[in-house]
């Protein structure tokens, strides 16, 4: 499932709410009418919805300036993937940045992107449910650490310094 647009670049106070607004139903509303449309009909045993989403969102504020609303959208869709993910236990969903690809963009084509998720809707990949990843990550060492990231909130969204428990 992806889905994506991105408004002109531009300080949120001075941009256009229709396109700002754009960028939100492109990018979250799109995964929730495909999750509609796939998910009823979706392999009972073992179905994937994968999302593409902005690596951008690791970047400190400040050096992003004017990209609000495509990363605001882009980090509504990652939660949105934890729901579906949760709301959803028979379907994987995860929400992937496709990797630093050189593409049209970078100058190379997006095999490391596709080649990580396909491994992603396999079984041994199931540990990522709700989770979201980088395709740069090294497989081996993610595996390595499946028990730590399914057990516990590593690669979700959440409020870092939050003084309460989350069980």
């Amino acid at each position: 499932m992806n889905a994506g647009y991105l408004p002109a670049p531009g300080p949120a106070i001075e941009t256009d709410l229709d396109e700002y607004w754009k960028s939100y139903e492109t990018n979250v509303k799109s995964l929730v009418v495909s999750a509609k449309a796939f998910f009823p009909t979706a392999n009972p045993v073992r179905a994937a919805a994968l999302a593409s989403v902005a690596g951008a969102l690791v970047f400190p504020t400040k050096t992003v300036v004017g990209l609000s609303g495509y990363l605001v959208a882009k980090l509504a869709a990652i939660k949105a993937i934890e729901f579906l993910a949760v709301e959803n236990p028979n379907i994987f969903c995860t929400a992937v940045h496709p990797g630093m690809v050189d593409t049209d963009i970078f100058r190379k084509s997006g095999e490391l992107a596709a080649g990580f998720m396909v491994w992603l809707t396999l079984p041994e990949a199931q540990f990522l449910n709700g989770k979201i990843v980088w395709a740069n990550w090294d497989v081996e060492e993610l595996k390595a650490k499946a028990e730590e990231i399914s057990s516990g909130s590593l690669m979700t969204v959440r409020i870092e310094g939050w003084p309460f428990s989350y069980a």
